[in-house]
């Protein structure tokens, strides 16, 4: 019985990447948050966080060796934005205005304390007027 030809020959080996021909130049200005941070990095011999590139869900860091780039970044946000400043999310629960909230977090969220108020629903948070529950009945 002869097998066919196609059962016999070797399956291919995966070969690594080439190599890019393009040379890669890092960024010389310094002015810019990049350029800056990977030349600290470099002269302190330590990772440099890149604050002009931080977002809601990402970190980015110059190396140590001056040239590369090392980005944490999340599926979901790990900060939030509030007055133009971006700080760590914080769910801790405080009591304002009657109701519990989250210190800093994206959404806006109010719980109600229980008893005979009621958390305000609108999309701001806000509530000139929240309504009492009647347990006179």
């Amino acid at each position: 019985m002869a097998l066919p030809v196609s059962l016999l020959t070797v399956p291919a080996t995966a070969e690594g990447p080439t190599p890019s021909t393009v040379p890669i130049t890092q960024p010389t200005d310094l002015s810019t948050p990049m350029g800056a941070a990977l030349a600290q990095a470099k002269r302190d011999n330590t990772r440099v966080e890149i604050e002009g590139l931080r977002s809601e869900s990402g970190t980015y860091f110059a190396n140590p060796d001056g040239k590369t780039v090392h980005a944490e970044l999340h599926s979901t946000p790990i900060r939030v934005k509030k007055n133009d400043v971006s700080q760590q999310i914080d769910p801790t629960s405080i009591e304002q205005d009657g109701v519990l909230r989250p210190k800093d977090i994206e959404a806006d969220l109010a719980l109600s304390l229980g008893g005979d108020t009621i958390a305000p629903i609108n999309a701001s948070g806000a509530c000139r007027e929240c309504p009492r529950i009647d347990r006179s009945l």
